[in-house]
């Protein structure tokens, strides 16, 4: 029974963790770029999200080195 809580949790966890980091990353991108004003600020968007599903990946990673996955 604890093995199929984890693995359901495993499931979800990281599916969080993308969606709200890629999330924010577009939205703090979008806000940034509207702030600044510049031409060159239109990557910002972009690269955010990206930042956030690294750190979501690297967050996986320990989480299923922690429950030995």
């Amino acid at each position: 029974m604890k093995s199929k809580i984890i693995k359901k949790g495993f499931r979800l966890v990281p599916t969080i963790l993308v969606t709200s980091l890629s999330l924010t990353g577009v939205l703090v991108g979008i806000y940034l770029h509207e702030a600044i004003d510049n031409p060159a600020s239109i990557i910002i968007p972009f690269i955010l999200p990206v930042i956030g599903l690294i750190i979501a990946v690297l967050l996986t990673m320990k989480l299923a080195r922690i429950i030995n996955y």
